[in-house]
């Protein structure tokens, strides 16, 4: 009676007959991998548990090399027939494979050139380019590039045109420039605004007669650009320094020439006052200038 064991390492299945495992005390070789293993402890199916001989007994560790001295030789069998009845024990009896390994991951271990094919085709995998990504293609790179470029000029046209004013006095050759976008934006050139630069320099509120008086002030850019020229408050206080009115005057009512002031030039006006006090003439005792831009 014949009975099939399996190689532990290659995982290749023989079939062996029990006097020859008696004469070698089970100890054989793999005609596939030529490993040396105990035969009696890899028996397959329901034969390992009822046609195991009585005499054979795992080796122990008293006399190893004695009994792996001559191991004996299995070569790979072709009996189509046993590897057939080896399946439909498999399948009948699962729990015989170890290690919860099945009967087709045996089988695909044991074909013969299986890992070869499948090195092969992870090399050939290996060996194969990766598709170079959209990112590098040279119609993708122009169009970030133009992308990019079109995003730098809106920022840079944006910039223009949000500090218009601030640019035109800075770098009076972009004027002619600033212009041109803003008549297609629909909006203005305007004089810089910087109240900071302004100074009131000098100023003096005087009585003429009756209720008439007039202010002389002194306007001084102490900036190195054309500035707006801004608009002046005149508050008249009493003698407790407590606002008893108040008084703007525009850009326009201040009587200079140009609506601007020159860089780190001065600018002086002068302004007639009709004022009623309503009796009360006495009660203004000083009076307070401030320059703001409306």
């Amino acid at each position: 009676m014949s009975l099939t064991t399996r190689c532990p390492v290659c995982r290749t299945m023989f079939k062996v007959v029990p006097d020859q495992l008696r004469i070698s005390e089970g100890w054989v070789r793999c005609g596939q991998c030529n490993e040396i293993f105990d035969a009696s402890t890899e028996l397959q199916g329901s034969e390992a548990t009822t046609s195991q001989p009585a005499s054979v007994k795992p080796p122990d560790a008293a006399a190893p090399a004695a009994r792996m001295s001559a191991p004996m030789d299995l070569e790979l069998s072709d009996d189509r027939g046993l590897a057939e009845s080896l399946v439909q024990e498999a399948v009948a009896s699962s729990s015989a494979w170890p290690d919860g390994m099945s009967i087709g991951a045996g089988e695909q271990e044991a074909v013969p050139g299986a890992e070869t094919e499948s090195a092969a085709q992870e090399l050939s995998f290996m060996r194969s380019a990766k598709p170079a990504s959209r990112w590098h293609r040279p119609l993708v790179r122009v169009g970030l590039l133009l992308g990019s470029l079109l995003l730098c000029l809106g920022l840079a046209l944006q910039l223009l045109v949000q500090e218009r004013d601030r640019v035109a006095a800075v770098e009076p050759g972009l004027r002619p420039l600033i212009e041109e976008v803003c008549a297609l934006m629909e909006c203005t050139v305007a004089p810089l605004r910087q109240i900071d630069s302004v100074v009131i320099d000098s100023s003096s509120f005087n009585k003429i007669r009756g209720e008439v008086y007039r202010l002389n002030f002194t306007l001084k850019n102490t900036a190195v650009t054309e500035l707006a020229l801004p608009a002046i408050e005149l508050s008249l206080t009493d003698v407790h320094d407590q606002p008893i009115l108040r008084r703007v005057f525009l850009p326009a009512e201040l009587g200079l020439k140009t609506g601007v002031l020159s860089a780190a030039a001065e600018s002086q006006a002068s302004l007639t006052l009709g004022i009623k006090t309503n009796g009360g003439a006495d009660r203004v005792a000083g009076y307070r200038i401030l320059a703001f831009y409306p």
